[in-house]
């Protein structure tokens, strides 16, 4: 049996990349919302402070298991 991929979100923090649904902007109104959504429902949101640019990029590159 493989391990799972992990996403390094940096600080030390990982999740597994399978599990990652989307990636986007914290800042914008419907991430917002759907933040607030989810955390009523009680599912788990996952915020960085790495740009989602880099996140994407880490795991279409294939590196999402390599720490920084």
């Amino acid at each position: 049996m493989s391990s799972p991929v992990l996403l390094n979100l940096g600080y030390g923090n990982l999740v597994v990349a399978s599990r990652v649904v989307a990636i986007v902007s914290p800042q914008s109104a419907p991430m917002r919302r759907l933040r607030e959504e989810a955390e009523g429902r009680g599912k788990l949101v996952v915020l960085s402070a790495i740009n989602p640019e880099t996140i994407a990029g880490r795991l279409q590159d294939g590196s999402a298991d390599l720490a920084e």
